[in-house]
């Protein structure tokens, strides 16, 4: 979790794969917005738009969908 600590700017595939990992525990329900910022960096309300976001591109049907079961499967 080291490259997704709090205080670190990721980009590139590595925020498209932290960005996953934050909607998969959003999406599983374990924790609020707030507990997934606190874990990984961003403010509740970029949590809240990151969730927006990749459910935007699940609906497009990007690639995004499999890296979404590829995380699911994960957990």
């Amino acid at each position: 979790m080291g490259r997704y600590a709090p205080g670190h700017t990721v980009r590139g595939e590595i925020k498209e794969d932290r960005d996953l990992v934050l909607y998969t525990l959003w999406e599983m329900g374990v924790f609020w917005t707030e507990e997934i910022g606190q874990a990984f960096g961003p403010s509740y309300s970029d949590v809240s738009r990151v969730v927006r976001d990749v459910k935007e591109q699940i609906k497009k049907g990007l690639r995004v969908s499999s890296k979404v079961k590829s995380v699911n499967s994960q957990f």
